[in-house]
């Protein structure tokens, strides 16, 4: 059995309240409770110098980059952190005081107008307090693509077609450069600067369909691509048109001219009248031949000369001071009609006959005499422009039993049963070598006025 004497027991329990009080003094993670060494404390010393706990200093060397409604920044953390640890930072933007939080020395900040240019402070927060604000970024614009463009027309030519083009509802606050058309089939593009809604784009086939794309160009890169455009032909372009007057009684005389007899034939052309009273497409004053003319705005006769046979057809109103196209059209089977801007006539008669339907009608009249007065018939001459004109016999360009024709918008080419072609005002063509010349009477001007 041991004895444990006083002396003993009570040096135990002084030694316990000793470690006991210096535990109390330690106040944070810093202090041995063994030694009673903690930071800011020199055991040797007479007086212990507590340690101080004060906010970071300012993040440094603030910079970023723009993006889409927003911006990216970078900094370095405080070299100062108040001898406590930094647990967050907040960026906050001017103008706006949009604000961004994060642990680490990178945030991005949204909500952002793209095309508005921002800086931005950044402070550091410790369990003490929050820095001042950090020196000012530089500026910076967030900017996206623009959205896509829309085609207004399309326009087509010789060997190439015009775009024109609505810009962007929103240019994504970067100002459009560039303006890029593309044409489909052939991918090919035609580049404008962003100030320019309408495009040319070259080097397309005559005769072949296309559409077209358009995109805007921005700092941020290309917007989506426009719908397509309606689809457009090139084609082979007029060289102008003649004007008739009326004034000076001018018309084009050709010879020996044409006899249609009871053949298949076709006279078309493009016409601008400024008349619609006895304006005439093509005649002559010879019994026997074919004279044709606007009785008024409604009405056109198929008369022949000095025999009591004129076939009427009834067309919508055609207007004065705009282009038309016309086309007389007779087949092999004697079926004949007239069409006005592609529009079937909508009722005929012919003189002596009482069947007729659905605006045409056979008609197996045999022009026997020449018809050689372009712009002029016997009653009458003409007061506008004409161009791409064109006279077939022994075949027709059009069946006179459709409902409709396709208008031409592209200059009319020649065939074996072509005998006069004329396509503007440079040039007055008999691509058939049949005339053996044209005279101009009266003084007739050359224009570049045409319908396409």
């Amino acid at each position: 059995m041991y004895i444990v004497s006083y002396y003993t027991i009570m040096s135990f329990f002084r030694t316990q309240r000793a470690r006991a009080l210096r535990a109390s003094l330690c106040e944070d993670e810093n202090c041995d409770p063994a030694s009673f060494v903690r930071l800011g404390y020199n055991p040797t010393a007479k007086n212990p110098i507590p340690t101080i706990y004060t906010a970071p200093d300012p993040p440094t060397n603030l910079s970023g980059f723009a993006a889409n409604a927003s911006v990216v920044l970078t900094w370095s953390a405080p070299v100062n952190f108040g001898n406590a640890a930094v647990t967050s930072y907040i960026v906050t933007s001017s103008p706006g005081n949009f604000t961004a939080t994060s642990s680490i020395a990178r945030a991005t900040v949204t909500g952002l107008t793209n095309g508005t240019a921002y800086t931005f402070t950044v402070v550091a927060i410790n369990r003490i307090g929050t820095s001042s604000a950090s020196v000012a970024s530089s500026s910076y614009t967030p900017i996206t693509v623009a959205t896509a463009p829309t085609i207004a027309s399309v326009t087509a030519h010789d060997g190439y077609a015009t775009i024109t083009c609505t810009a962007p509802s929103s240019d994504g606050g970067s100002t459009i450069t560039d303006y890029v058309v593309t044409s489909s089939p052939g991918s090919l593009t035609t580049s404008v600067d962003g100030t320019t809604l309408t495009a040319d784009v070259t080097g397309l086939t005559n005769g072949t369909s296309y559409t077209f794309t358009v995109k805007a160009v921005n700092g941020a890169g290309n917007s989506a691509l426009s719908t397509a455009s309606a689809a457009v032909t090139p084609h082979a372009s007029l060289a102008g048109s003649l004007l008739f007057r009326s004034v000076n009684n001018s018309y084009l005389l050709t010879s020996p001219g044409f006899t249609f007899g009871t053949n298949a034939f076709t006279i078309e052309t493009w016409f601008y009248s400024n008349r619609m009273t006895n304006m005439p497409i093509i005649g002559a004053s010879t019994t026997n031949c074919l004279s044709v003319f606007f009785l008024n705005a409604t009405t056109i006769t198929c008369d022949k000369f000095n025999v009591d046979n004129i076939s009427t057809y009834i067309v919508p109103a055609v207007s004065t001071g705009a282009w038309h196209h016309f086309a007389l059209v007779r087949n092999s089977s004697s079926v004949e009609t007239v069409f006005v801007d592609g529009v079937k006539a909508t009722s005929c008669s012919l003189r002596g006959t009482t069947s007729s339907t659905g605006g045409q009608q056979v008609n197996s009249m045999d022009y026997s005499a020449a018809s050689n007065q372009i712009g002029r018939y016997y009653g009458g001459f003409m007061d506008g422009y004409l161009t791409n004109y064109r006279v077939t016999i022994g075949a027709t360009a059009y069946d006179p039993t459709a409902a409709s024709i396709t208008v031409p918008t592209s200059a009319l080419t020649t065939n074996a049963n072509v005998k006069y072609l004329m396509l503007g005002a440079s040039i007055t063509t008999d691509t058939a070598a049949v005339q053996t010349s044209i005279t101009n009477n009266g003084g007739i001007t050359q224009t570049s006025t045409v319908p396409f």
